[in-house]
C-alpha cells in the first residue's frame, strides 16, 4: 500500500527527517542515560530535559507522519491548514480544535493508528486521534480533545520556522506499549494492575 507519493516522501526525508533523527538520537542517549543512573528504579510518571533541536522541523516530520499513517487522505482534505504546514512549510497554528502531544516511550515495540475514536459513554463527548508511537516518542493527534491530556502539547512547534535551532524543555509523561489503544501508554504492570481492580469492581 502506498501511503504518499514518492514527491512528498522525498521532500520530507530532505527537509525534515535529518532534524527529527538528531532529535531521536540525542532523547535516546539521554534515555540511557537515565536508565543507567536508576536501573534498579521504578520508572517515574513523568521525565524532563532539554534538548537542542529544530522544533518546527521535527514538528512537521511528525505531521508528515500522522497524515500519512491516518490511512487515507481524509484528515488532509478535512484540514487544509495540516497539509500547509508541512508542504509549503506554513507557519500556521494548527487548527483549533486539533492539538498534537509528545510522550516518551520505553519499549521495543511501534504502534502506529490511523483515525481511531474514544467516546465518553457519561458525557457523549467523541475524541478522534491519530498516532504515531515507537522508541522513544508517541506523537498522538487529537481532534475535539477535552484537554485532559497529560502529556506534552507542542501543537504551538508549527509556529516556527522549520531552519530554526533552539533550546526545548520536554516536560512529558513517560510509559510503555503494551495494548493497541491509540494514547495509552500504560507500563504492563499498570494495565495489569487496572485489570485486577476493575475485576474486583
Amino acid at each position: 500500500m502506498y501511503a504518499t507519493c514518492r514527491s512528498c516522501n522525498s521532500f520530507g526525508g530532505r527537509a525534515y527527517v535529518p532534524a527529527y533523527t538528531d532529535f531521536v538520537a540525542s532523547t535516546l542517549d539521554a534515555l540511557v542515560n537515565w536508565g543507567s543512573a536508576y536501573i534498579h528504579a521504578s520508572p517515574p510518571p513523568r521525565l524532563r530535559m532539554s534538548a537542542v533541536i529544530q522544533p518546527g522541523a521535527v514538528i512537521r516530520q511528525v505531521l508528515h507522519m500522522l497524515l500519512t499513517a491516518s490511512g487515507g487522505p481524509g484528515l488532509g482534505e478535512r484540514y487544509p491548514t495540516l497539509r500547509s504546514i508541512v508542504l509549503e512549510q506554513s507557519t500556521s497554528p494548527l487548527p483549533s480544535n486539533i492539538r498534537i502531544y509528545l510522550s516518551l516511550v520505553i519499549t521495543s515495540r511501534i504502534r502506529i493508528n490511523s483515525v481511531q475514536a474514544r467516546m465518553n459513554l457519561n458525557s457523549g463527548a467523541v475524541v478522534a486521534m491519530a498516532e504515531v508511537a515507537g522508541p522513544p516518542f508517541a506523537w498522538l493527534l487529537e481532534i475535539d480533545g477535552d484537554g485532559s491530556n497529560q502529556s506534552q502539547d507542542v501543537s504551538n512547534w508549527t509556529t516556527l520556522d522549520p531552519g530554526r535551532t533552539e533550546a526545548v524543555d520536554i516536560n512529558t509523561t513517560l510509559g510503555s506499549i503494551v495494548n493497541p489503544f491509540a494514547g495509552d501508554y500504560r507500563h504492563r504492570w499498570q494495565v495489569e494492575e487496572d485489570s485486577r481492580r476493575e475485576r474486583l469492581q
